[in-house]
């Protein structure tokens, strides 16, 4: 059985030879993290991450060598748009490559983003969710119901090809509740499970799962229902750089206004994101804001995120949240 100083010797020993590829010489300090790697001088710093839940760019940003002399090479497996969007979104001098077996090939530019246009047929499905107390969200081509930032139901495809409203708390919930509640009327089975996260999703709830999960979702939905505290008449959500596919798991979540004649990017985090601040970066790059507002818990406000954030190419304005969940 290999064991995980094992792996961390032989994920260095890759990306060396990596690196010789290029052209350079691997006689670079080195350190490693998990299932990646990182090779730095004074002038180049080079970032190997092997799976993509582990961003090199985060890493990079975080690390002691790093300045906005540095010569930046990431190094990832497969081709991530995402990551491509954000590297745009920083004054530094970034580079993204893929491996390509014993080699390093320079990662292609994609399509530009266009929002994925949703169905007419499951347009007509979501005029449903008017009648309810929930608001209606937009996203990667999906339709969805949201109740303070969590989804309590999305418009669906079936085996016949029809669109149909499926009731839940995310994927797992959603086919759970199906089985358990088909044969109850859509309209009772949305009822019960918004009364049901209205419940728990607020400031006064007990403590619950309900409102531990999706927090950065839920400090989106209280900064678009009154922006105003942002100074701001008007918030509208955006899209993450990719779909997300648990609800379960927090990540930073954005939305577009404008403040007199600028246009502004709010996005809100929970725990210490070390993602935030290159999705800051990839929404920097679609969208062009004058101004950009991260929004986050003051405890969660880490050093780390500071220092990453000084490479914006738009310089953020932290903002404190105020936080809508329970204390627990």
């Amino acid at each position: 059985m290999v064991d995980n100083a094992q792996i961390e010797s032989l994920t260095v020993t890759k990306l060396k030879s990596l690196v010789t590829a290029l052209g350079f010489s691997d006689s670079y300090s080195h350190e490693s993290f998990q299932t990646g790697a990182v090779l730095f001088d004074e002038s180049r710093c080079f970032v190997y991450s092997a799976v993509q839940n582990i961003s090199p760019l985060a890493v990079a940003l975080s690390h002691h060598a790093t300045n906005e002399n540095t010569e930046i090479h990431l190094l990832v497996d497969q081709i991530d748009p995402g990551l491509w969007e954000q590297i745009f979104g920083f004054d530094l001098d970034l580079k993204l490559w893929i491996v390509d077996g014993t080699n390093l090939v320079e990662h292609p530019k994609p399509l530009p983003h266009r929002p994925v246009k949703i169905r007419q047929e499951a347009v007509v499905q979501g005029k449903k969710f008017g009648k309810f107390d929930c608001d209606v969200i937009a996203e990667h081509g999906v339709l969805r119901a949201e109740v303070n930032g969590l989804e309590v139901a999305r418009v669906v495809q079936n085996a016949e090809n029809q669109f149909e409203i499926s009731v839940g708390v995310g994927d797992y919930d959603q086919s759970a509740y199906q089985v358990m509640h088909g044969n109850i009327a859509v309209e009772r089975n949305l009822t019960k499970v918004i009364s049901t996260v209205k419940k728990y999703r607020t400031k006064a709830g007990p403590a619950h799962p309900l409102n531990r999960i999706s927090r950065s979702r839920w400090l989106i939905a209280e900064a678009i229902a009154d922006p105003s505290f942002l100074g701001i008449d008007e918030l509208n959500f955006v899209e993450p750089l990719l779909p997300r596919n648990d609800v379960t798991k927090d990540q930073a979540c954005s939305a577009i206004g404008r403040k007199e004649n600028s246009i502004v990017l709010v996005l809100a985090s929970t725990g210490i994101d070390l993602d935030l601040v290159p999705q800051a970066a990839g929404q920097i790059f679609r969208h062009n804001p004058e101004i950009v507002l991260l929004l986050l818990p003051a405890q969660d406000h880490h050093p780390a995120i500071s220092r990453q954030a000084r490479y914006l190419s738009v310089q953020p304005t932290f903002v404190a949240a105020r936080e809508p969940w329970p204390k627990i």
